[in-house]
């Protein structure tokens, strides 16, 4: 009933109206929830709730706090495992409002690296600023180019940011993140894989199946409720322009999504 329900509000282009009334919903829900939360972190920042839904579709700051440290401790392992520089210098893409940054330099311990963070959202960058001012944070375009330099960063990862892109989109940054890692850097992007793509209708899963990049519209690209879908061969069409290695790891058990692993960027961005 509720994927029925999801289809026809995607085709009819009304998901954002009905997220932004399921948004007001949560936040009122959880008002006591989250002054309690508050109360028991009397050092920390939080995020307005509603800032809270718009990235993560719910209201929750208890949730939306320990989903971020859990996935911090993720990253943080998979960086180390895959040489990290000494002092490394990392990326954020997408980070909201630094659900993931406000606890990864405490979990990767490593005390010369310099953390960055980006988001076309103005309203997480302003939060994120003001609440992490060890962290540096700019705006970013919805396209690119980022503002940084060529070969900026030893580390970049973006958790949940394909998976709301249409594929054409998806192209153009991976080509962006190409650029601006360095040639001995990885880069690290989760993805809506073979576990996500179970709940598509039975014609959409064979089209995913058979290495399709599949999109559930209806409603504005980059957004939460714009949703995408690719398996390891579509991965590999689309990221073996700009990289040389590729490894796609199935359904982590974290982060809850699959994940890519990109290294040795193609600066020509030709195969």
């Amino acid at each position: 009933m509720r994927a029925a329900l999801l289809r026809l509000l995607r085709a009819t282009h009304l998901i954002q109206f009905a997220d932004r009334i399921a948004a007001h919903r949560a936040v009122h829900a959880n008002v006591q929830a989250n002054a309690d939360y508050r109360a028991a972190h009397p050092k920390r920042a939080f995020p307005d709730p509603a800032l809270v839904f718009e990235v993560a579709g719910h209201a929750k700051l208890k949730s939306f706090d320990l989903s971020g440290q859990a996935h911090a401790r993720e990253i943080a392992c998979i960086l180390r495992e895959n040489a990290l520089a000494a002092s490394p210098s990392i990326l954020d893409w997408g980070c909201g409002p630094a659900r993931i940054l406000a606890h990864l330099p405490a979990v990767l311990n490593a005390p010369d690296a310099r953390f960055h963070g980006c988001d076309p959202n103005p309203r997480a960058i302003a939060y994120a600023r003001a609440a992490l001012a060890h962290i540096s944070f700019e705006h970013s375009p919805a396209t690119p180019p980022l503002p940084y330099a060529a070969e900026s960063f030893d580390a970049i990862y973006g958790v949940s940011i394909l998976t709301h892109l249409p594929e054409a989109q998806a192209q153009s940054w991976v080509a962006e993140l190409a650029r601006v890692v360095r040639n001995d850097g990885v880069v690290l992007l989760s993805a809506h894989g073979a576990n996500a793509a179970a709940r598509l209708p039975a014609p959409v899963r064979a089209r995913f199946d058979a290495g399709d990049y599949v999109e559930a519209g209806g409603a504005k690209a980059g957004s939460r409720t714009y949703v995408s879908y690719f398996n390891e061969t579509a991965g590999r069409r689309l990221f073996a322009p700009y990289f040389a290695e590729v490894v796609h790891r199935s359904a982590n058990a974290v982060i809850g999504h699959d994940l890519c692993l990109l290294r040795a960027p193609r600066r020509s961005g030709k195969a």
